[in-house]
């Protein structure tokens, strides 16, 4: 089986890491990244790479597992 994660559109990315009420700064942290490339992933000049996608979603995830 294949579990392939696609790159986000920019609307994307700007509307989660709002929606996780992160600013531009701290979402940037999280992947390891400079601001400006965070700008440029939300502004359209840049396309986040899956992986990145994927990273932002699994550390910045609200969802509790039960042990």
């Amino acid at each position: 089986m294949k579990y392939k994660v696609k790159s986000p559109k920019p609307s994307q990315v700007k509307q989660v890491r709002e929606m996780r009420h992160l600013s531009m700064a701290e979402a940037a942290e999280i992947i390891q990244v400079d601001i400006q490339t965070w700008r440029n992933y939300e502004k359209g000049r840049r396309v986040m790479c899956p992986q990145f996608w994927e990273l932002f979603n699994m550390k910045t995830n609200k969802a509790k597992f039960k042990s």
